[in-house]
């Protein structure tokens, strides 16, 4: 078989040159497909974010409560505390303060990534010794997930 190109005899050009446009023009496609996904994913990202928060919050307090049972005199202060009890928080979320007894006080943890969005800054949550969560919100919601 012969492995010339076919030349287009109206444009003087090789029929590989169609190919190419064709693969151009999916691969622009591709690339409106991918922007158009990764902004439309952003809020369900921004809800794992406060789910992650809250779930860390929960544990937290868990782990409070395990380590009072053990220590009813004492506060718990620190992360260390908290760790003690099988305590493990996510990657984006940072222990800031605790001052939790078995009667009263709150843990307060900052999620890195929801602090970074000017909607929910400062991006803290906080439960009290009961288990009330308070969660950051957008401004325009009422709280809460």
């Amino acid at each position: 078989m012969n492995n010339k190109r076919k030349l287009n005899p109206l444009a003087g050009q090789s029929a590989m040159n169609g190919l190419s446009v064709l693969f151009v023009l999916i691969m622009i496609f591709v690339a409106i497909i991918i922007v158009y996904a990764s902004t439309s994913i952003s809020p369900y990202r921004e809800k794992g974010y406060r789910y992650s928060l809250k779930d860390d919050l929960n544990n937290a307090h868990k782990a409070a409560k395990a380590y009072l049972a053990a220590h009813p005199k004492a506060i718990i202060t620190s992360e260390e505390q908290l760790k003690s009890n099988g305590w493990i928080k996510s990657d984006k979320n940072v222990f800031i303060s605790a001052d939790m007894t078995l009667r009263k006080g709150q843990i307060v943890l900052k999620n890195e990534y929801l602090a970074q969005q000017t909607q929910y800054a400062p991006g803290i949550g906080m439960i009290s010794f009961d288990g009330t969560i308070v969660l950051p919100s957008k401004s325009s919601d009422s709280g809460g997930i």
